[in-house]
Parts: C-alpha cells; structure tokens; sequence
C-alpha cells in the first residue's frame, strides 16, 4: 500500500502533499474496515452453523489378548542365474539367506471402558453425518502400528462395538492449524510393542467409513 515517493511526488506543493497524505490515510483506514467486517462476517457464519448433535454411548468390555509366539523363518539362499534375451543379458545375481527371530508378544490385558452419549453444541462439521470413521490404513498415520495385535483386538472387543466414536476423545470439536475440521475418527488400535493406543479425532477427508454407516443418525 505505501510505496516510495516518486521525483515528482517530492516536487508537490505542501498542500499538494497533505492531500496525499490524507488520501493514503483514508485508503488504510478502509482498508482495516474491510478486513474487519469480513472477520466478523465469518464469526456470525460459524456460529450461525452450530447446533446440538447428540451421539450415542457405548461400552466396550474388558478385553484380554492371549499371548501368542511366531516362530523363527528362514528363507533359504536363491541365485538368479544369468540370463540374455534378444541380445541383451542380465548378470546372475545372488540373494542371501534371510533369518527372522522367533517372536513372542505377551499375553495383553485391556480394561472395560464406558462412553455414556451425549449432546454437543459444535459446528456443523462434527454433525454424526458429516464425520468418518477410519477403518484401514492405520500405519501410514502410526508407523509402530501392529496389524496383528490391532485385528486381536478389535475382534475380542468387537468391531461394531469398536468403531462407535467417542466424542469425549481428543480433537473432537477441533479444528487443525490449516482451519480443517479433526471430523475422522481413529478407532483405538495397538502397537507392536502391546501398547493401547486409545481413539482420537483427526482430519481426513479422503477417505474413512461413513459413521452413520455405523450408527443410527
């Protein structure tokens, strides 16, 4: 908005440059007004779009995952011989054995948890019909995520009883630094070390379960 003066400019008659200078003067204070009133116009909007949405409660029981052992694995040693087609040949190349360790995960025990349901006054974009629940893919947001445990438990505590989401978990309600929506929630999972990783509320819009897919909304 304020620029330096040009040869001309400085060559203004000092009424000339009080002219000027009230004309930056009025084009900043407009300028503030505009941005002001867009501000509170947002406000309004978001807090026109909040209503109550009530959630349902669930319980998920007591779960215990027997300890299990995977024995050790060994994949013997292979040559790829050399090998020539149309003239052009691929030296052989030799692949190593592989040995895997024997591998015993402890016998885990998870205590009943009780989520009474709930209304919630919050923005549309936490409504039951506009959230997902995230069903797969659980290692791209946590790289120590174990398939193995996580499938064990959701088993024992039941899926449908699992994926019910917990509004009282963190990020529901919240918005990330971008401005999104936390509206995916991750269903609680186990790590490969047996830690309880509880449920959480993040953003992703691209993909996750539809909740009213698993609830009555």
């Amino acid at each position: 908005m304020w620029v330096r003066a040009s040869a001309s400019a400085r060559r203004r008659s000092p009424a000339q440059e009080a002219w000027y200078y009230d004309q930056q003067v009025q084009a900043a204070r407009l300028f503030c007004v505009s941005v002001l009133a867009l501000l509170i116009a947002a406000a309004s909007a978001g807090a026109a779009t909040a209503a109550r949405y009530c959630w349902p409660g669930v319980t998920i029981p007591r779960v215990t995952i027997p300890a299990v052992t995977i024995p050790a694995v060994t994949i013997p040693a292979v040559t790829i011989p050399r090998t020539c087609f149309n003239g052009v040949c691929v030296l052989a190349h030799h692949y190593p054995a592989q040995h895997y360790a024997t591998q015993h995960y402890p016998a885990q025990h998870f205590p009943a948890q009780h989520i009474r349901g709930d209304c919630f006054k919050t923005a549309a974009a936490f409504a039951p019909w506009r959230t997902t629940v995230r069903v797969r893919n659980y290692r791209a947001i946590d790289p120590t995520y174990s398939p193995q445990l996580s499938t064990r438990y959701w088993s024992a505590a039941g899926i449908a009883v699992i994926s019910v989401p917990n509004p009282y978990a963190p990020g529901f309600g919240q918005f990330n630094a971008a401005g999104f929506p936390k509206n995916q929630y991750v269903r609680p999972y186990v790590r490969s070390d047996g830690t309880l990783v509880h449920g959480y509320w993040r953003n992703s819009p691209a993909d996750g379960l539809p909740t009213c897919r698993i609830i009555s909304c």
